[in-house]
């Protein structure tokens, strides 16, 4: 799982001190990792049917199983990406999101020549840094939930995991031409806006910049806030043109009951650790929690995510030869272990993986492949 800007602030200073330490030692048989470009994270290659953005095309996989058409949203799970818009992260960071005296810190490395930012990437970046990665590479591979978390940085809503990202816009032209051209899909969206801690909320017009952007581009799909979600197919509501289901924390008045559902009908679940063993036993209570959620009816959708979250530890002893040295290297035990994961659940009633299954680098987790159907017979 992705850095969040609320984590302890020994978490961010973490990135600077392995930094430090990298530089420091001056050993030569240690590698100097952080050197390595974004575009060199390596893909899954090991299969003939993917494309050429490194990933099989999974766009119309809802169009095709027809075992999910007459099974309404609450009767399916689908898998999606966690930190969706953390594909491709530029140098600079948003002030006030930290301490004045780490933004410091981050300048006094910077002038030491310790490339703070790229180290920053390497445990930020969570989708993969190329047109796979990307919301609309997400969705090609089969992703039918989206994260989206932006902030303001003074002139647009961008994407922000610790640092700058695309423009939310790019993010919403994306899903809203994946869904014109793919008819027969379904997308959640779980919109996330962030803000300064140190400063205040944007102003209700700076947040109705970002809101027109989701009207203009996804209203014309969207599933209306009053629709019976338990009682409406798929197939239903794509005879409808309503698949885009629009959750969001803050809603302009105006929009509120017209697009936008509160973000509470996603009940988000996560480890928070670092430690696959941890994560795996993690999600074997929450595949057990969401047995007895199924026989009660909630009218949230449950969310188990297959993700890992860097803590300090991980991020400091980076610099260990032989340790991870990125969220993708942490995660790549995690892509591998979940066959067997998911086999080990193999006699729960489908759906068996919450409503919503998501992870890091979508492309290469498995998390397709396990995600769930068609049920047994």
């Amino acid at each position: 799982m992705g850095l969040y800007i609320n984590q302890n602030l020994y978490f961010y200073f973490s990135f600077i001190f392995a930094g430090i330490l990298f530089v420091s030692t001056n050993l030569n048989h240690i590698v100097p990792v952080y050197a390595v470009g974004l575009d060199l994270l390596p893909y899954n290659n090991n299969n003939n049917n993917i494309n050429n953005d490194g990933c099989i095309d999974r766009s119309e996989w809802m169009r095709n199983a027809l075992w999910v058409h007459n099974r309404t949203l609450y009767e399916i799970t689908l898998p999606g990406t966690h930190d969706s818009g953390a594909y491709m992260l530029y140098n600079s960071y948003l002030r006030g999101f930290v301490s004045n005296w780490i933004e410091e810190a981050m300048e006094l490395a910077q002038m030491l020549h310790i490339d703070v930012y790229h180290i920053v990437k390497m445990w930020a970046l969570s989708q993969a840094g190329s047109p796979t990665g990307s919301v609309a590479g997400q969705l090609r591979a089969g992703a039918r939930y989206i994260d989206l978390r932006c902030s303001w940085n003074g002139t647009d809503w961008i994407t922000f995991h610790f640092e700058q990202g695309v423009l939310c816009s790019v993010l919403m032209r994306d899903i809203s031409d994946f869904l014109r051209a793919y008819h027969s899909e379904i997308v959640y969206v779980e919109l996330g806006s962030e803000w300064s801690p140190n400063k205040k909320e944007p102003s209700e017009s700076i947040m109705k910049l970002l809101y027109n952007d989701i009207r203009d581009m996804l209203f014309p799909f969207h599933i209306p806030v009053n629709s019976d979600l338990r009682s409406l197919t798929v197939a239903q509501l794509v005879e409808a043109n309503a698949r885009c289901l629009i959750a969001s924390p803050h809603r302009p008045i105006e929009y509120e009951n017209e697009i936008f559902v509160s973000d509470d009908i996603i009940y988000n679940t996560y480890a928070d650790t670092d430690l696959l063993q941890d994560m795996i036993a993690y999600n074997d209570e929450r595949v057990a929690e969401f047995r007895e959620w199924k026989t009660r009816k909630n009218k949230q959708l449950y969310k188990i995510s297959w993700t890992l979250t860097p803590g300090a530890r991980a991020v400091t002893e980076s610099i260990i030869p032989g340790n991870p040295k990125s969220l993708y290297e942490l995660s790549l035990p995690a892509f591998q272990k979940i066959t067997e994961w998911a086999q080990a659940h193999a006699a729960e009633a489908y759906p068996r993986f919450g409503q919503i299954l998501i992870s890091d680098f979508f492309c290469e987790s498995n998390v397709f492949e396990v995600f769930g159907g068609p049920p047994a017979k």
